[in-house]
């Protein structure tokens, strides 16, 4: 805090770069935050992904474990997303924030680091869940270095759009029961209604309506036919066009409200 209270001429860049570095400190310095969080993945995709004796996806995959497997990638994204906005919460409560809204750094600047210090948080998750999916049977046919970094590129875009909304929500309250209750209300529905865990096609048809319009859709998609080389609901580019456009939306709306309405 000195640091960034003691350079009051310092560049928005700059008084960015200091807040993520900030909070993903504050992250790996916690042993037990960070062990936890980094295991939590690999749980996921031993207890639940192994628990579906299914068989494969027509079009897709020929097994369901490499289907799920992918679509998880969404999941610790998401779940990783939802806790974004406690962190201006809680340094609303002890006067953390309070102090950076007198520096020079920009409210703009404020509300996005905790956006991109919780993207460093989902990508190590979704390396983790990667590694362990590999070693536990997903299929590698079609898994290739581009197709690796385009599964990035669209869990990023997507943890960037989640961490933004979420990030926004603690804007607008000091209260952690008021975040909490938006995290359970959103997280578990926005799951469900994807394609993340279930193809569309077998779905009801007015939740396919849902699942076309959720952001979690298009990652998973993406994903899937990135590292299945599986048909997907649409074209590759399309989906990218989609997040990056949902990435964009909220980031800009959490910037614009942070100039309205985040206060000391």
């Amino acid at each position: 805090m000195a640091e960034i209270s003691s350079q009051p001429k310092m560049t928005i860049f700059q008084g960015f770069g200091a807040l993520v570095g900030r909070q993903v400190q504050d992250w790996y310095k916690s042993p037990l935050l960070f062990i936890l969080t980094l295991i939590q993945p690999a749980i996921w995709i031993v207890f639940y992904g192994k628990s579906f004796p299914l068989s494969g996806i027509p079009g897709v995959t020929s097994n369901y474990f490499s289907f799920l497997a992918v679509g998880m990638l969404g999941f610790v994204v998401l779940f990783a997303s939802v806790y974004s906005g406690m962190g201006i919460v809680f340094d609303r409560q002890s006067g953390f924030l309070k102090k950076m809204l007198v520096t020079s750094t920009s409210r703009g600047s404020i509300v996005m680091s905790y956006t991109i210090s919780n993207l460093f948080k989902a990508v190590a998750q979704v390396t983790i869940l990667i590694v362990v999916s590999i070693g536990l049977g997903i299929q590698t046919s079609h898994i290739t270095a581009i197709g690796l970094v385009a599964a990035f590129v669209a869990e990023a875009l997507l943890a960037v759009g989640l961490s933004a909304f979420f990030t926004m929500v603690g804007i607008f309250s000091a209260d952690p029961n008021v975040q909490l209750a938006v995290m359970n209300f959103i997280s578990l529905p926005l799951l469900f209604a994807s394609n993340s865990l279930f193809p569309t096609s077998s779905m009801p048809v007015w939740l396919q309506y849902i699942a076309k319009v959720n952001p979690l859709s298009y990652a998973s998609d993406a994903a899937r036919q990135a590292l299945l080389g599986s048909s997907g609901m649409i074209s590759l580019t399309l989906d990218f066009i989609i997040l990056a456009s949902f990435a964009a939306v909220f980031s800009i709306l959490s910037i614009v409200m942070s100039l309205k309405f985040l206060t000391k």
